[in-house]
């Protein structure tokens, strides 16, 4: 029967952090997603790119497990988009400098809230772009406000 690891209130409390910031960071995407798409067909196709990160700490599992504190697994738990998934790993399998958990912790709370500021410049500059499709050149043009 596999049971939580042992880990500390303030280890616990950062994983609940990572939760949170990571919330925040990919509702923040989705949102912007939500704002540069016309129609759910085109959505569609673009989520995978917007799922990406969040999948490349799942798909690097065994890094994980082998070396927690290998270059790899320290870049995929300091970047913001993976951070959310990667720092809680490797949290529960060995021992992480304190000065990493808040660096990916801040980072993927400043991220979150850029993505907002951004996700409201989009709304504000072309109201979900009525009707036209999905390119970067229309989403470069909503995030400028033209």
């Amino acid at each position: 029967m596999a049971s939580l690891p042992t880990l500390s209130f303030a280890t616990w409390l950062i994983i609940g952090g990572n939760f949170l910031a990571g919330y925040l960071v990919y509702a923040a995407l989705f949102a912007g997603l939500g704002a540069i798409a016309p129609n759910l067909k085109e959505a569609s196709q673009v989520q995978f790119f917007v799922m990406l990160p969040i999948l490349l700490p799942t798909w690097s599992l065994s890094i994980f497990i082998n070396a927690p504190n290998s270059p790899i697994a320290v870049a995929l738990s300091l970047i913001p988009l993976t951070s959310p998934l990667a720092m809680p790993i490797r949290l529960a399998l060995t021992a992480v400098p304190l000065w990493q958990s808040l660096l990916a912790l801040t980072l993927a709370l400043l991220t979150g809230v850029g993505t907002i500021l951004l996700t409201t410049r989009i709304f504000r500059g072309r109201t979900l772009l009525s009707g036209q499709s999905l390119t970067f050149r229309t989403a470069w043009q909503a995030i400028r406000g033209n």
